[in-house]
């Protein structure tokens, strides 16, 4: 069986983000890699599209603040 750190970077927060961690920071405590290099592993998931990002909406249809 092989450790989590043995796959690539791009696999191990497509994996934290499966397991229900969601804010940058919990991603990049959990994988234990760089704030900036989760941020921007996210930012080529989503233009890739294999991860999307959807926004909430509070009541009345005004964003919710998000990661706060």
């Amino acid at each position: 069986m092989s450790s989590v750190n043995d796959n690539p970077n791009r696999f191990m927060v497509l994996d934290a983000i499966s397991r229900g961690m969601k804010p940058v920071g919990k991603l990049a405590k959990v994988t234990r890699l760089d704030m900036v290099l989760v941020a921007m592993m996210i930012n080529d998931l989503v233009s890739q599209r294999p991860l999307v990002i959807a926004e909430k909406k509070a009541l009345f249809g005004a964003k919710k603040e998000k990661n706060k």
